[in-house]
């Protein structure tokens, strides 16, 4: 249902505005290419891409279901002593299953079970090698069979005293026996949760996730960390970037830098972002993968970014079974093939670590391969429990005050991630990872209406009044820029900003709260629409067959509707709040002889993926025409992804030219760039 509101507010119609349809917004790049052999490359321009204006509108419910103040998050339990041993030594037993997971944590008699493969191979006869007497915990850290089908043997077979598993189901005749053995067993049956501690003995296992059962079954596996003396580790499941990201934004608890990292996901490219594996920086990282998998594991992304940190990397498909051995302070890695050398690691001293090669993988010539982010700073970024305060006051029927506290990290985070080179300032809404931010925002705004009894559409004009509060400064004034379009939280944080920043900001909220908006786009100038029926009066512009009322967000007392005097009759264009993919790219090329090695790196640092990505490279014949070309198979680029192309031209002879790149998406021209002329 769209906003109505014919009893609060009248006045008199500013008269509707136009669109004259949505017109592509122009950038210029500064893309740079190196300088190689006798071709030089500099890159003089190129468009943005900007997806189709699609939406589908959201209305809000007819009557707001309450929304309750969100549960403040329980105390933290006290840390567990991390036992320090004397003579027992601790052995992490990586199982090799193939194509799945199995960890035994062993501690002189006590066994802590993490996972165990599929059915076959079977983890039986390896565990009656090292159990002594009953198995102490049982984690089941997902319902996908190659975790939990070899759990059910080992229930048939051994006395299992405690089991943990995070709740969620599944529809597979696997997860049905598991859990029919569970049920019989008689073994205390818990749900792991964010915070809680698994006990076994004097062993700890900190649960860092799930909070609760929110993403895909991989995304809700159990995340276990184990301090032993000052060696730790961190189990992952097959946790990926989604997950990731949700641990690294909890200010309530810091992921622990450790010495061996259970690599998630068997070495996924969904798993392993580069932000996750530089603040954990695992020493160590092991995979588990079985050899020659259908599934390509480990993939050569995750791999790249394991590297980066200088990690050793070994992998249950080369080395078959691995076996950590610590005694709190050094370690020693031993495998089943492939032998690794014995080298005697110190725990938190990564300087002293032996950093080994990892297993050569063969290049490919297309990768997708996760976005380098300015890792230095990434490493440096601020501890996930430090808070930043705003207070925040506005007016609106009476005096509102809000106190916020953000993540300095969050914060840090935006402001360090280049800007998305779009006019399409949707992609600053739908960035996903201050979600949780803007919608504890929302929430009060929510209490607060339903509270005063306020209608829809005072709702939205209460929202409008908080963000109108926030003090106008030029981006040349707070930035080194004189364009730098702010994500919310940046916002929030600096305490305002210029039109693009509030608009972007309340555009955030209003979508949030359940209301159909949109960015309009003035020249020069940014302002909001707000989704309304016939019974609202004022300025609109219609998009898609629906009417959205402006609102102005630099200055306070602006009402739903009221277009400043300067863009009357102006056309605009409107940027529904759609997740767009933005490509960018780069490039080298080598010349020698007869044939050149171009090699393009295409970068989606947009908000959704970019389907069917060409790159297409020639030398320019003039007219329009390319000699010699070639393009590369349609890919798909993710977000915060890249796509690197290899191709190979013979170099036309006696020639003035130069090299043309275009970057293709679903067959549309989306980004264009030459090299300086040269002769052949």
């Amino acid at each position: 249902m769209p906003l109505n509101e014919r009893d609060y507010y009248k006045d008199k119609s500013e008269g509707s505005q136009q669109p004259r349809g949505s017109s592509s917004g122009n950038w210029s790049g500064c893309l740079v290419f190196v300088i190689v052999a006798i071709i030089v490359w500099i890159v003089l321009g190129a468009r943005d891409c900007d997806v189709q204006d699609d939406t589908t509108t959201i209305s809000p419910p007819t009557t707001p279901a309450p929304s309750p103040e969100p549960a403040p998050s329980p105390p933290l339990p006290e840390p567990a002593p991390v036992p320090t041993p004397s003579v027992k030594e601790l052995k992490v037993h990586f199982i090799d299953v193939g194509q799945g997971d199995s960890i035994l944590v062993d501690l002189g008699e006590t066994e802590v079970l993490i996972d165990g493969g599929d059915r076959e191979p079977g983890i039986v006869s390896y565990l009656k090698e090292h159990v002594d007497g009953p198995l102490e915990v049982m984690v089941a850290t997902h319902p996908h069979a190659d975790h939990i089908g070899g759990l059910i043997e080992v229930l048939e077979t051994f006395d299992v005293e405690e089991i943990w598993h995070n709740g969620d189901t599944s529809t597979s005749k696997t997860y049905e026996d598991f859990m029919n053995c569970v049920d019989s067993e008689g073994a205390e049956v818990h749900i792991a949760r964010l915070h809680n501690i698994i006990k076994a003995s004097a062993l700890s296992f900190y649960v860092h996730h799930p909070a609760d059962l929110e993403g895909t079954q991989n995304n809700n596996s159990i995340v276990l960390h184990l301090g032993f003396g000052e060696t730790d580790f961190l189990f992952t499941g097959d946790v990926e970037q989604e997950a990731e990201g949700a641990m690294m934004m909890l200010s309530s608890v810091r992921l622990p830098e450790v010495e061996i990292l259970k690599v998630g996901h068997h070495g996924s490219r969904t798993a392993s972002s580069e932000d996750f594996i530089a603040i954990t920086k695992p020493a160590v990282a092991i995979y588990m993968a079985g050899k020659d998998n259908r599934y390509g594991h480990p993939h050569i992304e995750a791999i790249e970014t394991l590297r980066t940190i200088g990690a050793e990397i070994y992998g249950t498909d080369n080395y078959g079974t691995i076996v950590v051995s610590t005694e709190g302070k050094t370690y020693t890695l031993r495998s089943e093939k492939n032998s690794i050398p014995d080298t005697i690691r110190t725990s938190s001293s990564p300087e002293s670590t032996s950093q080994l090669a990892p297993e050569p993988i063969p290049p490919s010539e297309e990768t997708a391969t996760p976005a380098v982010q300015l890792p230095t700073e990434i490493v440096e970024i601020s501890e996930p429990n430090v808070l930043i305060t705003r207070d925040y006051k506005w007016i609106y029927q009476g005096e509102w005050s809000w106190t916020g506290e953000i993540p300095l990290f969050l914060y840090e985070y935006y402001q360090k991630i280049p800007r998305p080179p779009t006019k399409n300032y949707s992609v600053y809404v739908t960035h996903p990872l201050d979600d949780p931010y803007i919608d504890l925002l929302v929430e009060k705004i929510k209490k607060a209406a339903q509270q005063e009894g306020y209608t829809e559409f005072q709702n939205v004009e209460f929202a409008a009044a908080f963000v109108q509060s926030l003090p106008y400064t030029a981006d040349s004034v707070t930035t080194p820029f004189d364009e730098y379009p702010r994500y919310p939280i940046e916002t929030l944080v600096d305490n305002g900003g210029d039109c693009e920043d509030t608009s972007i900001l309340l555009a955030s909220i209003i979508d949030k709260l359940g209301y159909g908006t949109v960015l309009i786009m003035l020249p020069n100038h940014v302002g909001v629409g707000v989704k309304g029926g016939e019974n609202i009066y004022g300025s609109y512009y219609e998009y898609k067959g629906n009417k959205y009322y402006y609102i102005e967000t630099t200055g306070e007392g602006w009402k739903i509707g009221k277009l400043p005097d300067a863009y009357k009759g102006t056309k605009a264009t409107i940027r529904p709040l759609v997740s767009v993919p933005v490509l960018t790219h780069e490039g080298r090329i080598e010349g020698s002889g007869f044939f050149a090695k171009v090699e393009i790196t295409v970068r989606n640092v947009g908000t959704a993926p970019a389907y069917n990505v060409t790159v297409l490279a020639g030398f320019d014949a003039g007219n329009g025409m390319v000699w010699n070309s070639k393009e590369s198979e349609p890919a798909t680029i993710g977000v915060d992804q890249k796509l690197t192309v290899t191709l190979y031209l013979k170099i036309p002879l006696d020639k003035h030219t130069r090299l043309v790149v275009q970057i293709g998406m679903d067959n549309v021209l989306v980004e264009e760039s030459y090299s300086d002329w040269f002769d052949t």
